[in-house]
């Protein structure tokens, strides 16, 4: 908890975006990956999901020449980012602050009668085995190792 709460306070304490400046997306969650294009900063964002990693990577969706393009971006100060780390750690502190609820097994019908309730185990019978007498083992002169 004290965790999320240290985040949360990170994100408040990040700078501004800067109003000019084009970001990099990029064709995959990697530094070193293509950049697929350069869009402005002011450019509406959509936050698909994030990847936890040094520096974590965002993909994101915007509009382009009226197609949806897809790319990730590594800029914790984009509005769009910041807008979607507070989102999470919304979610986050209001999932875990709720008590988990107590299941409590289900009574059995009071109309079944007790008999029904477990059934009586098969009857079975022990077959009796014959006592039978061993064979004496007999030694035999032709032995073959083959």
């Amino acid at each position: 908890m004290l965790n999320i709460i240290l985040f949360a306070a990170g994100l408040a304490l990040q700078a501004p975006a800067p109003a000019s400046g084009d970001i990099a997306v990029l064709s995959a969650c990697d530094s070193g990956s293509n950049v697929v294009a350069r869009v402005p900063r002011n450019t509406d964002l959509q936050v698909i999901y994030s990847i936890a990693d040094a520096p974590t990577c965002y993909l994101v969706t915007y509009k382009s020449n009226g197609k949806t393009m897809r790319g990730f971006v590594f800029d914790r100060r984009l509005n769009a980012v910041m807008a979607f780390e507070h989102s999470r750690v919304d979610n986050e502190v209001e999932t875990f602050s709720k008590p988990i609820p107590i299941v409590e097994p289900a009574a059995p019908k009071a109309d079944a009668p007790a008999a029904a309730a477990a059934p009586a185990p098969a009857k079975t019978e022990v077959a009796s085995a014959k006592s039978t007498k061993p064979q004496q083992a007999t030694m035999s002169s032709k032995v073959s190792f083959r």
